[in-house]
């Protein structure tokens, strides 16, 4: 039997070309997420251990309009970011 925190989700995230350049050709600061609760205290020392400087490249995060999905993600799921046509 496979405890249910081993299933592997495939998670679709849709972006646009905006979103894209703030947040993949620029770094999103995660200290900026905390400050906004946009992540709580455990994912954001998560964060800090990945990303020491506090930066890193994240897309599909918009605000709390998303966060129930990003609630549903798993460190080892597979995420695919869809825009203009293609996989990216």
């Amino acid at each position: 039997m496979v405890a249910e925190d081993e299933h592997k989700k495939i998670i679709l995230v849709v972006g646009s070309e905006n979103n894209f350049q703030k947040t993949i050709k620029n770094y999103v600061d995660t200290a900026d997420l905390y400050n906004r609760n946009l992540i709580n205290d455990n994912e954001y020392q998560d964060l800090l251990e990945i990303y020491p400087d506090a930066k890193m490249q994240c897309w599909g995060f918009q605000d709390n309009r998303t966060k129930s999905t990003w609630d549903k993600m798993n460190k080892n799921d597979l995420c695919l970011m869809y825009q203009d046509k293609k996989l990216l």
